[in-house]
């Protein structure tokens, strides 16, 4: 940005010029790297891969704010994870795509009895994540909101969003053919409900259920369209998939 500047005042170059060449360098760049950090590739658009690990990093995963471990450590760390409660879903999914995308491998370890974790850090894919694709730093609850890179992207981009985010924090429930996304965060789930609309499926109203551990919202899929929810979302988790070809076998019988 700085050479762009100088390009700009010595040849007389508009801002229109100047986002030009920065979209050329971008394009023409294969490798990210800050201060001889790990290498690392950036995608150059959004995909259905990259919509798919962004929804599962919004409902399960989380960018440690940086200026907290300078606090407390005395020097920056830029961690990215996912959390989920088998270890397979992350060896056999997120790992895969993250490895594909970004070129960087996670470390999954076991965090708790019933929880596991991939890990990495990156600044490059730290603030990638954070000002391209809308993941918020540190305490994610009232500040998530569906990035634009998700809601201008094509019918494909928003439902791998929708998988992503679903494999996350969704319940599929097959005696009762009830579908729905649980979360502590209400903003995101009117987000999420305005998404799925536009793929012309219809969602109940939001409902509230407190209880001792604090409050949750349930959004869930309306009876007419959960035939055609779970026809068109390409859910990840193989769990999720068996429940899901359980309820259509019924359908379909």
């Amino acid at each position: 940005m700085d050479l762009l500047d100088i390009w700009k005042d010595v040849c007389d170059k508009n801002e229109k010029d100047v986002k030009s060449k920065l979209d050329e360098c971008f394009y023409e760049t294969n490798f990210f790297s800050v201060m001889f950090g790990k290498r690392v590739n950036l995608p150059k658009v959004m995909t259905p891969k990259l919509a798919y690990l962004l929804g599962n990093l919004f409902g399960d995963g989380w960018l440690t704010d940086y200026r907290k471990r300078i606090a407390t450590r005395g020097f920056p760390d830029y961690p990215i994870a996912f959390a989920s409660n088998t270890d397979k879903f992350l060896k056999e999914v997120i790992l895969p795509y993250f490895k594909e995308l970004f070129e960087i491998n996670l470390k999954i370890y076991k965090q708790g009895n019933n929880c596991f974790v991939g890990k990495t850090s990156s600044k490059s894919v730290y603030f990638f994540l954070n000002k391209i694709c809308g993941m918020p730093l540190g305490k994610k609850k009232g500040k998530l909101r569906i990035p634009e890179v998700i809601s201008w992207a094509s019918d494909e981009v928003k439902i791998n969003f929708i998988a992503g985010f679903f494999d996350a924090d969704g319940c599929i429930y097959v005696k009762r053919k009830n579908v729905s996304i649980v979360q502590a965060d209400r903003k995101i789930l009117e987000s999420l409900s305005y998404l799925i609309n536009s793929l012309n499926i219809s969602t109940r109203k939001i409902y509230t259920t407190k209880k001792e551990l604090g409050t949750t919202y349930d959004l869930g899929i309306s009876w007419k369209s959960v035939k055609e929810f779970l026809e068109i979302i390409p859910f990840k988790d193989s769990k999720r998939i068996e429940n899901k070809e359980m309820i259509l076998a019924e359908y379909y019988s």
